[in-house]
């Protein structure tokens, strides 16, 4: 790399680190308690707990389409999905970037799941999140990416 070149890296990288930045710190934390949240209930097949970061007012949009309105519906379209394909092997999620934008923090991410019979499933999601009057960050909308 020649040297003139060194002053724009050095700006990219500062601007690239600077989304992550800027995400309040109690939203990180948020988001990082659910993703793990997340794949820990998934494999013990706990739906309270995995639909525990939605709001009461969120939407979840699955990869076809087909979007599930309200808390008590998304813990209910877990619970089905449970009953359907079972409990995972193993689960995963990490967000990929995050960026705050007027009170709402914008995260994309990847899930992916190793299936009971071993087939490996997941891919990547858009998640806005926005915080609660108790002070906490939840999932006001969720989008399965196709």
């Amino acid at each position: 790399m020649k040297l003139h070149h060194l002053p724009l890296l050095i700006l990219f990288l500062t601007l690239a680190g600077k989304a992550r930045a800027d995400v309040p710190a109690d939203a990180a934390r948020d988001i990082d308690g659910a993703n793990r949240d997340w794949s820990v209930a998934v494999v013990q097949g706990d739906v309270k707990r995995e639909a525990d970061a939605y709001a009461a007012n969120a939407v979840f949009c699955d990869a076809q389409g087909l979007c599930t309105t309200g808390h008590d519906r998304i813990q209910q379209m877990m619970a089905q999905r449970l009953l359907q394909g079972g409990s995972p092997k193993s689960a995963d999620a990490h967000s990929l970037r995050r960026l705050e934008d007027r009170g709402l923090v914008y995260e994309w991410g990847e899930a992916k799941l190793l299936t009971a019979q071993g087939d490996a499933r997941g891919g990547r999601y858009f998640t806005i999140w926005q915080r609660q009057p108790d002070g906490h960050w939840k999932i006001i909308r969720n989008l399965v990416l196709p």
